[in-house]
């Protein structure tokens, strides 16, 4: 397989791999923007832990969708 169609792979699985990330951060903030709105209000500091958690979920499957494509990102 030459240079060009390897990079062109590897770039294709970054881009599943973002799509999937971007996903599932969306359907998460979807949903607990309705939950904010329709079931309780959080304060700003309960806003901020759920928020992190969110992000903190994600950072970590991308690491494991990173790990299981052995691909590194430079």
């Amino acid at each position: 397989m030459s240079p060009a169609k390897a990079m062109v792979g590897k770039a294709m699985i970054v881009a599943a791999m973002a799509n999937t990330v971007f996903f599932i951060l969306e359907s998460f903030f979807l949903l607990s923007s309705r939950l904010i709105k329709t079931a309780f209000v959080l304060t700003n500091r309960e806003r901020r832990i759920h928020v992190e958690f969110i992000l903190g979920w994600a950072y970590e499957v991308m690491k494991l969708l990173l790990a299981n494509s052995k691909l590194t990102i430079k």
